[in-house]
């Protein structure tokens, strides 16, 4: 077990709906980014899992060993994603892309557990945007021991061909754990376009939860909250990639349906469950 937590620490305050912020993100995130954001029906991408701190530098190659489902899926019909190797610090996978719509692409890991320092909790879930209660209900307990099972699933999409109008099938969910879901058409978004998001645990509307979006030009980016609803708005201000990120945590036994097995093998016993989400979107220049 490691006393690194799954992000870098930066503090940030979430207490509004929408919080804007100047500076980068900071959080060490992981992700799956696709080489081009369009292709030709037939055409075959690329697309790279890796982990960093500053979207999209990668500062480690996941483990083949890590990976529990790596799939695609288009016009309604998944597949897997063939994996190629652990390649320029990245976990890389292939796909060759046979009809027109938008493709949606994911690979979820298998859950880890960690042991967090008391020094780094309160920076740890503000970061996240945790409740306050958790810390709060930590900061009470005589025990200070933090052991938390946490799983990463990221997602990424793709236009194929001049028919991705007619495909909805990036609007349904994957099936991981915990995911962010677009509410309107991923791949057709220009600079200063606002994309609806869902954030779901286990299939059920996560409210109050913060998500993040930075651009990989510049790491700057703003943070939101979900509604009662589990949807949220997030704003693209420039052109080019962008990472959206969101962690859904709570006590593990308060957890509710708790969709993610236990790490297979593991003894320890753990207070904290968290689930954390990235999907990562190409936004086009606004046409003049």
């Amino acid at each position: 077990m490691s006393s690194r937590p799954p992000f870098r620490l930066t503090v940030f305050v979430c207490g509004a709906a929408s919080i804007g912020f100047s500076a980068a993100l900071g959080a060490h995130d992981t992700w799956l980014l696709a080489n081009r954001g369009n292709v030709p029906v037939g055409g075959t991408i690329t697309l790279d899992m890796s982990s960093g701190g500053r979207f999209p530098a990668s500062e480690t190659a996941i483990l083949p060993a890590r990976v529990a489902q790596a799939q695609w899926r288009l016009s309604g019909a998944s597949h897997p994603l063939q994996t190629v190797g652990r390649q320029a610090g990245a976990l890389r996978f292939r796909a060759t892309l046979t009809a027109g719509g938008v493709a949606t692409l994911w690979v979820s890991l298998h859950p880890k557990v960690l042991t967090l320092k008391p020094s780094l909790v309160q920076e740890y879930t503000s970061e996240i945007g945790a409740p306050p209660e958790i810390f709060e209900g930590w900061q009470r307990a005589t025990d200070k021991t933090w052991r938390e099972r946490y799983s990463k699933h990221a997602k990424s999409f793709v236009r194929v061909g001049t028919s991705a109008a007619t495909d909805t099938s990036w609007s349904v969910r994957t099936g991981q754990p915990y995911e962010l879901v677009p509410l309107q058409n991923p791949t057709a978004l220009a600079a200063g376009d606002t994309l609806g998001v869902l954030a779901l645990r286990c299939g059920q509307p996560q409210a109050n939860i913060a998500i993040g979006v930075q651009s990989a030009a510049t790491g700057h980016g703003a943070i939101v909250k979900t509604d009662a609803n589990g949807k949220a708005r997030v704003t693209f201000a420039r052109a080019g990639r962008w990472l959206v990120t969101s962690t859904s945590l709570s006590r593990a036994d308060r957890a509710g349906s708790v969709c993610e097995p236990p790490v297979a093998g593991d003894t320890v016993t753990v207070g904290y469950v968290s689930e954390f989400a990235t999907m990562t979107l190409d936004v086009a220049r606004r046409a003049k």
